[in-house]
């Protein structure tokens, strides 16, 4: 499976947006996406992100719809700003608004924003099967780093996501605040986590 995201469908949102190498274009990225369909047997789930007022107003999604169309990808996800952002002040989609989105982009489009779940690449999970202590410990150490230089991460997102204790992730999220190698951000009612 692979999780290729496409944000815009025209160059000057594809530019405020992801801000791109000046020597990518939206047309480069939707070609290389659809060569890849080509040649791709597994599954591509295709993620949107939707931004307020920079992709989602009705020539927008007919855009992204466009290209979507020319991908073919299996599945398409669409997220918006539930985690803190590179740039201050970009709030997150309503869910009804995610909803009416999905809706226009086809019945292969599901909302993910509102659960967010993070996905853990294949061989980051720790081991915690006939293991010593120690060595279990330092695997959900390194494993919870990594999926917060990533991006950052609810004591929620952790836990489901690596299937362990909310109370031993905050241990491990204690030690890394006192140590100086993570810090937290509030965003809309939930505390997130990032590694510096």
């Amino acid at each position: 499976m692979v999780l290729p995201s496409l944000d815009a469908g025209n160059e000057q949102t594809f530019r405020k947006i992801n801000r791109p190498h000046p020597g990518l274009s939206i047309e480069k990225l939707i070609d290389g996406l659809c060569a890849f369909r080509d040649e791709f047997a597994g599954q591509i789930w295709l993620e949107v992100f939707l931004v307020e007022g920079f992709n989602t107003d009705t020539e927008q999604i007919t855009e992204i719809k466009n290209a979507i169309e020319r991908i073919r990808p299996d599945k398409i996800q669409l997220n918006t700003a539930v985690r803190p952002t590179a740039e201050p002040g970009v709030k997150k989609l309503q869910d009804k608004k995610l909803e009416d989105i999905a809706q226009q982009l086809g019945e292969k489009c599901e909302v993910v924003a509102s659960s967010c779940i993070v996905p853990v690449p294949s061989g980051t999970k720790p081991n915690t099967q006939s293991c010593p202590r120690a060595q279990r410990r330092d695997d959900i150490r390194n494993t919870i780093l990594s999926m917060l230089k990533r991006r950052p991460c609810s004591l929620t997102d952790i836990s489901s996501g690596l299937g362990i204790n909310r109370n031993e992730v905050l241990k491990y999220i204690t030690q890394f605040q006192q140590q100086g190698v993570v810090d937290s951000q509030r965003k809309d009612g939930t505390t997130f986590f990032k590694a510096n």
